[in-house]
Formats: structure tokens, C-alpha cells, sequence
């Protein structure tokens, strides 16, 4: 397969641009980050407007609908998703928000980031992960912009950063994705939806399927979603976010190296 994308490198002089794979959503309203704390895993009373925090949906089994970071006040709270799942997310809260003096919105343009650190402008999305404008006004330059989606997905990936798509929406668990290991789940904050299902898998230790980062050679991309089978065609691990030579993968399987999977046929080596 191909090596890594380019400007994967956050010293690489050329590491702002668009990132087509990515929206923001915004929440405003006088309850915004109170609304939020019912549904997020996060805790919304820690929310500040420069350092972004991970969070995710979670359904009421406690399945991650849609995950990302989430910055922002009591009043206005943003969040950046995956662009395959802003309807989802919208359709998943819509009836809440009837209640709620919240109003969801999408920006319809994708976001300005950069894979660097951030300055005082910029939000802070961790791990050399910068945001530099939310996508909600169209950016001057928007043609001359390099996307660098290719080289977030490739730089979140040896970070052990997931994001969730449509192909693993409502599917996992956030132990399973790793995200308490990022800090993405607060177990004091209350309760919200899905926390008591996400709770109990926590302090009873029964979750078995793991995050795993893996390094591998195969023929073809591997898509989000994919299930990486063994010889006897078993399904052994199911694939979360997958680059040029690298994946996020959710199995249960303790020692990986060496293994020789594949993925519709396709053989993948693992390294």
C-alpha cells in the first residue's frame, strides 16, 4: 500500500488547511451546556472556549452514537464530529431539544485546523491538534486550502484517537473505543443518557473487547467498519478508523503481532 499521507508531520512547514472529513456543530441557547450535560459523557460544567475536551453520544444502551471534542460556555457549546453524522446526531437529540431552550445548528463548511500546537486564537484540541476557525463563515482562501483530512486521520491514529462514522455509529461501547482512557467519560458528573449502562461495564470489568493500534500490509484500503476475520472466516476484530498503514481496531485478542487476517478475502499482516 501507499506510505503516509503527506504533511503528516506536525513540524511539516505546510500543516494548516481545511478538513473535509470533519464538522462542527454548535449548540446555543441559555441552557446550552446544562442540555448537553444529560447527553455527553463529558462533564459540560468543565467546558472552556480555548481547550476542547473529548466527549461522545451515547444511546440508551450506552452505545457511542457520535464522539469528538467539545469546547465552549454555559451558553454556546461546540463540538467537532465526523461529517458522515451531523444529520445523525441532530435526528438522535431532535426530540430533546423540543424541550430544551437550545437551538442545534451545523456550519456548512468545514473547519480550519492544523496539525501543530495551538496559539491564544486557536482552540486547543490536544495531542498537536489545533482549530483555527469553525467552518460556520466561508474562509477567504477556501480554494487555495490543501485538506488535510488524510493527515489528521493518519495523525489521530497513533494517537489512539477514534472517530466513530456512520459504518460503527450506536455499535460500541466507549470503553471498547478507548475513550475513558482519553478522558472522555466522566463517572461523577451524573447522569445522561446511556451513563448507567457505561457505569456498570466499567466497575463490573465485563467489557473484553478492547482498543488496539495496529501497523499492517494489505493490497487495499481497508474501509471503517470493516470486520478482519481469521482463516476459519471468524470474525475477530472489527476495524474503527484505518489509514494507509495503520488502524484503530476493537477485538479481543491479546497478542496481535504476526497475526494474518483478512478483510473480504483481502489478506492483511499485521507487523
Amino acid at each position: 500500500m501507499s506510505s503516509s499521507p503527506p504533511n503528516s508531520d506536525p513540524s511539516s512547514p505546510r500543516t494548516c488547511g481545511r478538513l473535509s472529513s470533519h464538522r462542527v456543530v454548535q449548540f446555543a441557547g441559555p441552557d446550552a451546556a446544562n442540555f448537553l450535560q444529560g447527553y455527553l459523557t463529558c462533564d459540560t460544567t468543565k467546558l472552556t472556549d480555548q481547550q476542547a475536551q473529548p466527549g461522545a453520544f451515547t444511546n440508551l444502551k450506552g452505545r457511542v452514537v457520535a464522539n469528538g471534542w467539545v469546547w465552549g460556555n454555559a451558553t454556546n457549546v461546540q463540538m467537532l464530529i465526523s461529517v458522515e453524522l451531523t444529520q445523525a446526531v441532530a435526528e438522535f437529540l431532535k426530540m430533546y431539544l423540543n424541550f430544551a431552550k437550545t437551538n442545534l445548528s451545523v456550519a456548512p463548511f468545514a473547519p480550519e485546523v492544523a496539525l501543530a500546537e495551538s496559539t491564544q486564537e486557536d482552540i486547543n484540541l490536544g495531542a498537536g491538534k489545533t482549530l483555527r476557525s469553525t467552518g460556520f463563515t466561508a474562509p477567504a482562501d477556501s480554494a487555495e486550502q490543501q485538506d488535510l483530512s488524510l493527515a489528521w486521520l493518519d495523525h489521530t491514529i497513533s494517537q489512539r484517537e477514534v472517530l466513530i462514522t456512520t459504518a460503527t455509529s450506536a455499535t460500541l461501547l466507549p470503553q471498547m473505543l478507548g475513550l475513558t482512557d482519553l478522558g472522555a467519560v466522566s463517572f461523577d458528573k451524573g447522569c445522561y443518557l446511556g451513563q448507567e449502562v457505561v457505569a456498570r461495564a466499567q466497575h463490573r470489568g465485563e467489557v473484553k473487547r478492547r482498543l488496539r493500534h495496529i501497523e499492517f500490509s494489505a493490497e487495499q484500503a481497508i474501509p471503517a467498519g470493516a470486520s478482519l476475520d481469521d482463516d476459519n472466516g471468524k470474525r475477530v476484530a472489527i476495524v474503527i478508523n484505518a489509514s494507509s498503514q495503520q488502524a484503530l481496531i476493537v477485538t479481543a485478542v491479546d497478542e496481535l503481532a504476526g497475526m494474518r487476517w483478512n478483510v473480504a478475502g483481502t489478506p492483511v499482516q499485521l507487523a
